[in-house]
């Protein structure tokens, strides 16, 4: 799986807000509250060091040692969506046709 940058996941989730408000009907309406995002983090750290032995370039040996760790992490981010009105102040976000909001 490809990591993917925390500026896209929260794009994305902006998009797919937008979407959900332009094909919104006006039969239930639904507010946005709050948006939790889960994300899990991996911090991997590598290092790696070695050592060699020549004899009168007869006999050589050589040694590599590497070693490797990761740790998982996860963070939790609350979102609250908010829309701009028309007098630019921000208000709830609302899934209706009922209060439609310009989303540019």
């Amino acid at each position: 799986m490809e990591p993917i940058p925390l500026s896209s996941a929260v794009a994305e989730i902006r998009r797919e807000l937008k979407i959900a408000m332009l094909t919104a009907d006006d039969q239930v309406a639904l507010e946005v509250t709050d948006i939790e995002l889960e994300l899990t983090l991996e911090i991997s750290q590598n290092s790696s060091g070695g050592a060699g032995v020549s004899v009168l370039g007869v006999v050589d040996g050589k040694a590599d040692i590497t070693r490797a760790g990761s740790r998982l992490h996860r963070i939790r981010l609350t979102l609250r969506p908010q829309a701009y009105g028309e007098n630019g102040e921000t208000t709830s976000l609302r899934l209706s046709d009922s209060e439609a909001v310009d989303l540019i």
